[in-house]
């Protein structure tokens, strides 16, 4: 069976620029919103996904493996429990967003990153970070192992034997 595009590639990239829509390239690593809605509906920017949503294997390389069997070039991350595959984009794209936006740890292996909520972390399959962004605050050296830095959780219940204290900048 052959498929026939209905409008030639050309006229299919202006129609998605002018309804407001900015083409992807493939090669487009970053960190990406992915919560926005086209007409009223929902809109996703990578569609297949290779897990089931919060399976507990996800990380950085179970995704880049999984994309890479499917044979598809871009693989993305998110919410520390999400993994996507595509081989671009789906218009509309906003412009990429701080990496610190993509911080949240993998279901996994939390010494990967793995997005945000909504916030997509995209990467080239076969090409997947090697390493956290230096932005992210959990994976920055702590001077002294009794700081905490704000926005890391320590527990999920229980108590903590021995006082902490909460710092911003070093401040407390």
């Amino acid at each position: 069976m052959v498929l026939v595009p209905l409008v030639s590639p050309p006229l299919l990239l202006l129609l998605l620029l002018s309804a407001g829509g900015a083409a992807a390239a493939v090669d487009a690593p970053g960190c990406y919103v992915d919560d926005a809605t086209v007409g009223g509906v929902p809109h996703r920017l990578m569609l297949f996904s290779a897990f089931k949503n919060m399976d507990p294997i996800i990380s950085v390389d179970t995704c880049d493996a999984a994309c890479a069997a499917h044979n598809f070039t871009l693989a993305g991350l998110e919410a520390g429990h999400g993994c996507f595959c595509s081989d671009a984009l789906a218009p509309p794209v906003q412009p990429p967003r701080p990496t610190i936006e993509c911080c949240t740890p993998c279901i996994g292996n939390s010494s990967q990153v793995c997005g945000g909520v909504f916030r997509l972390l995209v990467f080239r399959v076969g090409e997947p970070p090697l390493a956290p962004p230096a932005t992210c605050p959990q994976f920055q050296p702590v001077v002294d192992p009794r700081h905490i830095r704000l926005g890391v959780k320590m527990l999920e219940q229980g108590y903590l034997d021995q006082p902490y204290c909460v710092c911003e900048n070093g401040l407390f």
